[in-house]
């Protein structure tokens, strides 16, 4: 019995180590993907995200917006401060845009 508790304790932290995280709970996954927004996304906002968004890690940063108009508003766009653009504030943005036009 002994023996069985001991490997229990040992195999419980590779267990959770190799377990699959799913990154669609919450606002955002650990590879920082806000899923939430992606799914309201129009899909022609979500074309130009995956264009600027050269590594494909669900934020875009300042050198992948460089040379972009996106580039000239990213202190805008970048709500939270953070130097990365989300898929949430890239939809704010936007729409926002399309409002003013």
């Amino acid at each position: 019995m002994n023996k069985f508790i001991y490997l229990s304790l040992l195999a419980t932290p590779l267990l959770t180590i190799a377990a699959p995280q799913d990154d669609r709970q919450g606002d955002t996954g650990k590879a920082g993907i806000d899923w939430q927004a992606q799914a309201q996304m129009p899909e022609f906002i979500q074309h130009d995200f995956k264009t600027l968004d050269k590594d494909d890690n669900g934020q875009i940063t300042l050198a992948e917006a460089e040379g972009k108009n996106l580039e000239r508003h990213f202190g805008y766009v970048d709500e939270d401060r953070d130097y990365l653009i989300s898929r949430a504030e890239f939809r704010a943005y936007t729409e926002s845009d399309q409002q003013d036009n």
